[in-house]
């Protein structure tokens, strides 16, 4: 079901009238939940094995990393010749033409990302750190 921009507003204003109105029993509801699943932190728990296990198995990965550079040492340096090429040529040419991020119309902390590693000017997006991080992150969730 499609909802029309009013039909959102109105939805909109009522949540933050009722935030307003119940905002006691929202913390309260908030704090037992949170002392409910107080030793249920998974990610930070997941984060810490995973740095744990890197930590024991160093050698392995070492090694996992070594194995896929030399069984794909053309692309990777044919990706770097690319990006070496190509970077402040393009990041030059795109600052005149768009000088903003592609997504956010952010101003700060500019950057390229090659949808592409091809050589050529329409593979290039210019974005803004925080996007062109979260594209990177969408891209390796999959």
């Amino acid at each position: 079901m499609v909802k029309s921009i009013k039909q959102k507003k109105h939805i909109k204003e009522y949540n933050q009238r009722y935030r307003e109105k119940n905002r006691e029993k929202i913390e309260l509801n908030d704090k037992k939940f949170r002392k409910k699943h107080k030793s249920d932190k998974i990610g930070i728990k997941r984060k810490k094995q995973k740095i744990e296990w890197a930590k024991q198995n160093r050698a392995k990965i070492n090694k996992s990393q070594s194995k896929y550079y030399w069984n794909n040492k053309e692309r990777i340096l044919e990706k770097g010749r690319i990006r070496a090429l190509s970077y402040y040529h393009y990041k030059i040419k795109l600052l005149k033409e768009k000088k903003c991020c592609e997504r956010c119309k952010s101003k700060e902390k500019l950057e390229l990302h090659h949808k592409e590693y091809k050589n050529e000017l329409n593979c290039l997006m210019l974005l803004c750190k925080k996007c062109h991080t979260k594209i990177h992150q969408r891209r390796f969730r999959k």
